[in-house]
């Protein structure tokens, strides 16, 4: 239970684009059992020097982590967390111009953890990166039918709306995923590390809605 905990607040800190919050909790000094400490090992040093505007983290670790393939912790990983995995590694890929390694970390996420929207959305998000948009928006529609609470699905459509010049759709879906997140949500979008960097309309209709916060 304590490997997992640590495992979600290491991803939530690195979704959230906080690197040294991220290598702060990866750097931490636990008691590993013997079984653990080698995987934990491999995953502090991907995140220890892992600084803004510095060297992305290594994604071999999260590799092996989303492939249950991280030494002695099979145990400790479920579906959502090595989708989790997947996504990050994902991200990285990205970011180090890999598209294909990227596509199949977030194919392989969803597959994993079908039923949960962010990772449709998340999906949706790389398929506008490469210009896929015919299935960026059907991605981002099955994030709102499965979660429609959350803000992502509507986030990625508004994105969609937006790169296709449909700006008054764009600005209304934007609305309506602000409203299902917190104001301090709102106003780190900009800073997450997302699979796609939010577009001009996006970052106006925060700053509106921030104001009328």
């Amino acid at each position: 239970g304590g490997a997992q905990a640590w495992l979600q607040e290491l991803l939530d800190a690195a979704d959230a684009g906080e690197e040294e919050a991220a290598a702060r909790i990866a750097s931490a000094d636990l008691p590993w059992p013997e079984e653990l400490r080698a995987g934990a090992a491999r995953l502090t040093s991907a995140f220890r020097e892992w600084r803004e505007e510095g060297a992305l983290p290594a994604i071999e670790p999260f590799e092996e982590l989303a492939a249950a393939k991280l030494d002695g912790w099979n145990d400790i990983l479920t579906p959502t967390i090595r989708s989790r995995a997947h996504r990050f590694a994902a991200w990285v890929a990205l970011r180090g111009g890999d598209t294909a390694g990227a596509t199949k970390h977030m194919d392989a996420a969803v597959e994993l953890y079908p039923y949960a929207g962010r990772m449709h959305a998340e999906r949706a998000a790389l398929r506008l990166f490469v210009g896929d948009f015919d299935r960026a928006v059907t991605d981002a529609q099955h994030a709102i039918e499965i979660a429609p609470q959350e803000p992502s699905g509507y986030l990625m459509l508004g994105i969609w709306a937006e790169l296709t010049g449909k700006f008054s759709t764009a600005d209304d879906l934007y609305r309506r995923a602000f409203q299902r997140m917190p104001t301090a949500a709102v106003a780190a979008i900009h800073e997450r590390s997302a699979l796609i960097d939010p577009p001009g309309r996006l970052l106006k209709i925060a700053a509106a809605v921030l104001l009328e916060s």
